[in-house]
């Protein structure tokens, strides 16, 4: 895959994704975030794939799975109105059906697209599949490690916002109740990832996406997370409590190996 290929799939994005700025201000607004994520995430890509000295083919794919794995949240939000997989439907097996629709990786070998395709399909999944090659699994966790560490950026900005309508946004519509969730206690506590089907409010969100440093996979994502403090930051906003402070520090101790 050439550098040419990338920027005729970037024309598209940018002609697919302008529709529905066009929409209303609803709509436009969640549309704006996730451009926005998107952006940063190209940009997370090409920082792993440079410190891991890929070879300039892999950083293209690794920006085109970056820019696509996505695309499916811009329909998700005008169907369903939420970004909430639980309450709508798979946003990465939205957009693949939209890839599909538009035939984006038409133009692709076939073992790149289906690379492709495969990494986008398995970016928001608890776990990567365990049939994939050790290629395809590569590019997996790229594409997991990049997405999270701007999804912690995209959090803790409109958490700290004070505009209660970005709050509910990040936050997938997730109540402020003080109480935790066991299970996602649990799963830190374990060093281990949560599920987010136990998800039951914003606080359940913080600490679960604290339990997310436990799927990185590379060291330089890990050393991002602790530059950037932002498992420190996050920790800040949830309640006092024996367990949840063991949780946190669990998930601290694992970044500080």
């Amino acid at each position: 895959m050439k550098n040419e290929d990338f920027i005729m799939i970037r024309e598209w994005y940018d002609s697919y994704t302008a529709a529905y700025l066009k929409m209303s201000p609803g709509i436009r607004e969640s549309v704006e975030i996730k451009l926005d994520h998107t952006e940063q995430v190209v940009r997370e890509m090409g920082m792993l794939t440079t410190e891991l000295e890929m070879p300039e083919q892999d950083g293209v794919i690794g920006r085109t799975i970056a820019l696509l794995h996505d695309i499916g949240r811009h329909e998700q939000v005008v169907r369903y109105g939420t970004m909430n997989d639980r309450k709508s439907t798979d946003h990465a097996e939205l957009g693949l059906k939209e890839i599909t629709r538009h035939m984006v990786l038409d133009h692709l070998e076939e073992s790149v697209s289906d690379l492709i395709v495969t990494a986008i399909r398995n970016h928001n999944k608890l776990k990567i599949a365990d049939d994939l090659d050790e290629r395809t699994v590569l590019f997996c966790k790229l594409i997991r490690d990049a997405d999270k560490l701007d999804i912690w950026r995209v959090i803790l900005e409109m958490d700290q916002s004070g505009d209660e309508c970005k709050i509910e946004k990040a936050f997938i519509g997730l109540g402020k109740k003080k109480s935790m969730a066991w299970e996602i206690v649990r799963a830190v506590k374990s060093g281990e990832m949560a599920d987010m089907k136990f998800l039951e409010s914003q606080n359940d969100f913080r600490l679960l996406s604290i339990g997310w440093v436990f799927d990185l996979n590379f060291e330089v994502s890990k050393r991002e997370v602790l530059a950037r403090k932002y498992v420190d930051t996050l920790a800040k906003y949830l309640p006092e409590d024996s367990n949840v402070e063991e949780a946190i520090s669990v998930a601290k101790k694992y970044l500080a190996k």
